[in-house]
């Protein structure tokens, strides 16, 4: 069958509203190309109301089988993008960044907007937004938990955070949120994404070919992108039987910003006694963003999230004291209690702080942002401690050169410390003071991640083209060059893709 092709979808922004939105439709086009019905599936309901207003003048070339127009029903992604003068049309402008400012609250004339259908999928992509996973079973209505459920995803234990996708080993896939490196998507057991839904957009897995602005990876990267602001005051909470969440934006200086925060603390493990008592788990995260406009092409963002994890389990001791002395002549014999102890297996945590300036072109962007990093991993008792302190820039840039070419380059660097601290042997001897890491891994500490304090420095800088070279059909070639630098040696490394 030959899905059905837009010919005529002209639509205009809903007055009294500002920033980006998406809104998805699900549509029924008749043998005619008419539309003959509308429903939104989602978005904001002053957006979708005007989207389903507008369907009723478009028109499409029907679907057909074997040559024949037959009626069919299709997915249907409108994006809004606020007028500007600079930016008449949403393909002229940056379709990710919203620009509502001051000078562009108030257009003087309808502006169209730029509508996609929503059809195949790229074999080398995979993308997961809010729509696609809303009611797909296990998935929390998550795009980051939604991923162990595509084609040549598989957990390395069900309940961890951790993929085997096409074969490559955990630590060969990359994860990115917004172009920050992350070390695991999701909490342990039955929790959700680390990053809360409304700060996501969507998700891409590319379980290989992955575009040259990713690197360092020799399997797939996971990589989602951040739901721009929506410049209105609204907020949403989950309540479940393990965790509780909630997220609230408010814009500011009259529209010009935008300030959002999140966070989530799971009482899973008092759920979890009940259940398993000589099991403990519990979770946290937290997200935080600030965007404000200084003009119609520029602005400055703070964001900020973070998650930690925590496995352990619990041991209950009968403890006898005594004897505690008599009572009345009578000598009183030794006292028994139960203690409960909780021992760690596993206690892992990090956070980011990203510092970005974006500035607006016409048909493109350019960032430029300073990130800041802190990971930890405790285990056996918190007697070793693994701490990885980092901090990175990066530069983007995009342009779209014609209708058919668009031009992406960047550069980034990350300087990274890493330090591993034993405070007790593994054995059960008592924990003695912090003791200095031997030069090699099998002794009576146990095996090491590496075997003293070390500083990584790695960079960076990549170009990719896309190129629209037929209906459907998009090439994208490009070069990546990656140093690295650690423990006194250097490698350069060349990656066409």
């Amino acid at each position: 069958m030959i899905p059905p092709r837009a010919i005529a979808t002209p639509i205009e922004y809903p007055e009294a509203q500002k920033g980006a939105q998406d809104v998805v439709l699900e549509l029924t086009i008749g043998k005619d190309g008419a539309v003959l019905d509308a429903k939104a599936i989602s978005g904001e309901p002053a957006f979708a109301a005007r989207a389903i207003e507008a369907s009723r003048a478009w028109r499409f070339e029907p679907a057909s089988r074997e040559g024949v127009a037959i009626a069919a029903k299709i997915r249907f992604a409108v994006r809004f993008e606020p007028p500007s003068a600079e930016t008449p049309r949403a393909a002229q402008g940056n379709p990710t960044q919203p620009n509502p400012s001051a000078d562009s609250a108030a257009p003087s004339a309808p502006k169209l907007q730029e509508i996609l259908v929503v059809g195949k999928r790229e074999p080398i992509r995979h993308t997961l937004g809010r729509a696609d996973v809303h009611d797909m079973p296990g998935a929390f209505g998550d795009p980051y938990r939604a991923i162990e459920a595509l084609p040549g995803v598989v957990p390395i234990v069900s309940g961890l955070p951790y993929f085997y996708v096409r074969g490559a080993p955990p630590g060969n896939v990359g994860y990115f949120f917004d172009g920050i490196p992350v070390p695991y998507l999701y909490h342990f057991a039955a929790g959700p994404g680390v990053i809360s839904p409304a700060f996501v957009d969507h998700v891409d897995l590319y379980p290989g070919a992955y575009p040259a602005r990713y690197g360092r990876f020799a399997g797939a990267i996971v990589a989602g992108e951040m739901a721009p602001p929506s410049y209105r005051f609204h907020g949403e909470a989950t309540v479940r039987l393990i965790d509780s969440g909630a997220t609230i934006e408010a814009p500011f200086a009259n529209g010009r910003g935008s300030a959002m925060v999140g966070g989530r603390f799971s009482y899973t493990a008092a759920v979890l006694s009940l259940i398993v008592p000589d099991v403990s788990v519990s979770y946290w995260d937290y997200q935080g963003r600030v965007r404000y406009d200084l003009s119609a092409h520029d602005s400055i963002e703070v964001l900020s999230f973070g998650a930690g994890d925590f496995l352990g389990d619990v041991e209950t001791d009968t403890v006898t004291s005594g004897p505690i002395g008599s009572v009345d002549g009578t000598e009183q014999g030794p006292v028994s209690r139960l203690e409960r102890r909780e021992n760690t297996v596993v206690d892992v945590n990090f956070h980011r702080l990203d510092l970005r300036w974006d500035h607006r072109l016409t048909g493109g962007n350019w960032r430029n942002a300073l990130m800041l990093g802190l990971d930890a991993t405790g285990g056996d008792n918190d007697n070793v401690t693994v701490t990885n302190r980092m901090i990175g820039a990066r530069s983007e840039y995009s342009q779209r050169l014609s209708d058919d070419v668009t031009l992406r380059a960047g550069g980034d660097a990350l300087f990274e410390s890493l330090a591993q601290k034993v405070t007790g042997q593994t054995t059960n001897e008592e924990p003695s003071s912090e003791m200095p890491i031997p030069n090699q891994s099998n002794d009576n500490n146990g095996g090491f991640l590496f075997d003293r304090a070390r500083r990584d420095f790695t960079t960076g800088a990549w170009v990719d083209g896309v190129l629209e070279v037929a209906p459907n059909v998009e090439v994208t070639p490009g070069l990546r060059a990656d140093l690295f630098v650690s423990g006194g040696r250097a490698v350069l490394a060349f990656d066409p893709r």
